[in-house]
């Protein structure tokens, strides 16, 4: 089986543009396993612990129609809610399940937004062991 990470950011349109990618992969249904993940932050207590938002987070809609959609085009798909930074959680996940390929939308930033406030896609592409694949979604 050929494992997919499709990450989530709650963006419904980039999602399913990512989910209709892999979709369109050769024998999809058949060989390929895809775990829609999305990555809540963590959030600090008043008391200064971190609360782990697993346990409270719902899956977003965006989550929620993608795997909708993997199940109507006969293709094995799961979810997971994770927490903490976006970018280590999804390339921690590709370790711990074995995964072939991380799918990501991306988004136009400028510059000063990348550099301000940090691109996950990038984050995840120099630091994944497998090939990180990125969706334009509509604009």
């Amino acid at each position: 089986m050929f494992t997919v990470i499709l990450a989530t950011d709650g963006h419904e349109e980039r999602v399913m543009a990512q989910a209709e990618a892999v979709a369109n992969y050769p024998c999809a249904s058949e060989e390929i396993e895809v775990v829609v993940i999305n990555v809540a932050k963590e959030i600090q207590s008043d008391e200064g612990g971190k609360i782990n938002i697993e346990e409270y987070a719902d899956m977003p809609e965006s989550a929620e129609s993608a795997l909708s959609f993997f199940e109507s085009e006969g293709i094995a798909a799961e979810a997971q809610q994770r927490s903490g930074d976006p970018a280590e959680e999804l390339v921690r996940a590709t370790r711990e399940l074995d995964a072939d390929q991380i799918v990501l939308g991306g988004r136009r930033r400028s510059p000063v937004g990348k550099a301000v406030f940090g691109s996950v896609v990038q984050d995840v592409i120099l630091e994944a062991d497998c090939p990180v694949t990125t969706i334009n979604g509509p604009k």
